[in-house]
């Protein structure tokens, strides 16, 4: 079994046979999806985003970039797409979600290409990367690799503090007040300062986007996952209620594991029956890590054939201050996958602007 040192000997032995120490974490790391592809028989895409990394996605959230699922990921999906044969492919997702209607996009791009499509989570996939992974004809996990619930969540700004809760939630504090009020009209000013935080069209608002993420993992279970199955459309309906009612696991962070997802009918399989497939999943996954742990790359999208996109914090420059620098939603041009490492100059510039930027 593959080590993060094992890969990490590699990276650093590349880099010094090479003379490009940054290079190198691409090097190994197509040569690691490659060699995936190379286990499986199938074309392998990944797509992946360094989520965790507070840093990386606080500079690029000042230039309207994201490290989940959005809209601005097309562009590179379809560079990826392009050019790959066959009818089956591979995907590894390592994502915390994002846009529903983005990843619906994601979707219908890779379902016009291929009719047979597996999904590999080594680690993490949740919210609307989770209904991505349901889009898949099965999944290949682990016993420590996640899903999440799909509950739609709702960002908004209390008392200067950002806050994010489950359009669920919010519905059903909506009917708690009016029953409430129904049973005692005298409490309505107590009421008042939370009714008068939410627009008039909220409680129609959440009830259309449960509905959408309901339906778009419903949709695609029934049509992919259990295709041919004489009771694909009910399955496809409790699974997709089961995972939006935010009741169910509390918190939009749950995790969902191997064990309840097969629990619940879903089709997966455990990574760890096929050793060697097990092996040359975690090495793309170790690789995809440490490139994001020694580059500035924020978010991954290519194949197994060296084609693909990326975004990068160290092609933005750093602010010096608290004002953004450009407007959100601004483009920024993905930069080829090879452009990814930059050079050591650059890497120690962007460290020392991250290390300015938190005082």
């Amino acid at each position: 079994m593959p080590s993060w040192g094992e890969i990490g000997n590699e990276i650093t032995a590349a880099g010094t046979q090479s003379g490009d120490k940054q290079a190198a974490f691409d090097v190994v790391r197509k040569a690691k999806l490659a060699q995936l592809a190379n286990v499986t028989g199938r074309p392998t895409i990944v797509y992946v985003s360094d989520f965790t990394n507070q840093s990386k996605s606080t500079i690029a959230s000042q230039v309207g970039l994201s490290a989940g699922i959005d809209l601005t990921d097309k562009d590179a999906f379809q560079q990826t797409l392009d050019g790959m044969a066959g009818n089956a492919v591979d995907v590894v997702v390592h994502s915390p979600g994002g846009s529903a209607e983005a990843a619906e996009s994601l979707v219908v791009m890779l379902r016009n290409k291929f009719t047979d499509v597996r999904f590999f989570v080594p680690s993490v996939a949740k919210s609307a990367a989770t209904m991505f992974v349901l889009s898949g004809d099965r999944i290949v996990m682990d016993a420590g690799a996640e899903l999440g619930p799909t509950d739609p969540q709702w960002i908004f700004s209390r008392n200067g503090q950002v806050v994010v809760a489950p359009l669920q939630s919010i519905r059903d504090e909506f009917l708690q007040i009016q029953d409430e009020l129904k049973k005692d009209p005298s409490k309505l000013p107590a009421f008042i300062p939370i009714i008068q935080q939410f627009g008039p069209s909220l409680l129609v608002e959440c009830d259309k986007r449960i509905e959408l993420t309901r339906r778009h993992v419903a949709e695609w279970l029934e049509r992919y996952m259990f295709a041919g199955t004489h009771d694909a459309a009910a399955k496809a309906k409790d699974i997709s209620e089961w995972l939006a009612d935010d009741k169910n696991f509390l918190t939009h962070a749950r995790r969902i594991g191997m064990t309840e997802l097969r629990q619940h009918g879903l089709i997966v399989d455990d990574l760890d029956d096929n050793p060697e497939l097990a092996d040359a999943v975690r090495s793309v996954y170790y690789a995809i890590r440490l490139t994001f742990l020694g580059t500035g790359a924020l978010k991954i999208i290519e194949n197994s054939q060296g084609q693909g996109m990326a975004i990068s914090v160290a092609q933005v420059q750093m602010p010096t201050n608290q004002q953004p620098l450009a407007p959100p939603g601004s483009p920024v041009a993905p930069a080829p996958v090879q452009a990814l490492a930059g050079n050591r100059a650059e890497r120690r510039r962007v460290e020392k602007q991250q290390k300015k930027g938190a005082r």
